[in-house]
């Protein structure tokens, strides 16, 4: 029977798979492989997150790993599908962040730093994105909102820790060179980016998180 570190192992293993071949794509069951990433990452938090968030966290992440599938069987044509598996996890997480939430005073110029900084960045994403969404401003924008609200949110979790707030802040780089790509122009080397990004921020906001509750 495999053991919560086998599952972290695994989690890497695929995601360095889906990593190295990112050239190679289509290829068969390539979606499969970077569902696997981020499914057996689900898998450690299932087991090792304490009860009463194990369940709830993993749900976070598979909804993530179903949007990650979408993506990659077809972006063009799953593209909005990938958007709402998505929003469901930030949805999932901004709740977790709530959820345990510390003493907003303390460290509270840190956080107030960071409030803003992440809020600039942002207002100037939105900036940069609106006259190239079309008919996908509003779902896009809502998407933004939540994404926005789960990095703040991880600010102030208790027992402030900068590995879950880079988590989740590496999640935002990661859907803004995505949406780069996507509506403005073509980033050279923007899929490895992308990738390395994203799957940084889900294994930081597992840890992170992890961190925050057993201390």
């Amino acid at each position: 029977m495999l053991n919560v570190v086998s599952f972290i192992v695994l989690s890497m293993f695929f995601s360095f798979v889906y990593f190295v071949t990112i050239k190679l794509q289509p290829y068969r069951l390539h979606w499969l492989i970077k569902g696997c990433s981020i499914s057996f990452l689900a898998a450690f938090a299932f087991f090792n997150f304490p009860n009463s968030i194990a369940l709830v966290f993993t749900a976070a992440l598979v909804f993530s790993s179903v949007g990650d599938i979408f993506l990659a069987y077809s972006e063009e044509k799953y593209f909005v599908h990938g958007l709402v598996s998505f929003l469901l996890s930030h949805i999932i997480y901004s709740f977790i962040f709530i959820k345990y939430a510390g003493n907003i005073s303390e460290n509270f110029w840190q956080k107030l730093i960071l409030v803003i900084t992440i809020s600039i960045y942002f207002v100037v994403m939105l900036r940069v994105l609106y006259k190239r969404l079309g008919n996908l401003k509003i779902p896009v924008f809502i998407y933004m909102g939540v994404l926005a609200c789960m990095v703040i949110g991880s600010i102030f979790v208790i027992n402030f820790n900068y590995i879950l707030i880079i988590g989740a802040f590496l999640f935002a780089i990661s859907d803004s060179i995505l949406a780069i790509q996507k509506f403005v122009k073509t980033i050279k080397g923007s899929a490895y980016m992308i990738w390395a990004s994203y799957y940084l921020a889900q294994l930081f906001i597992c840890y992170g998180m992890l961190l925050a509750l057993i201390h």
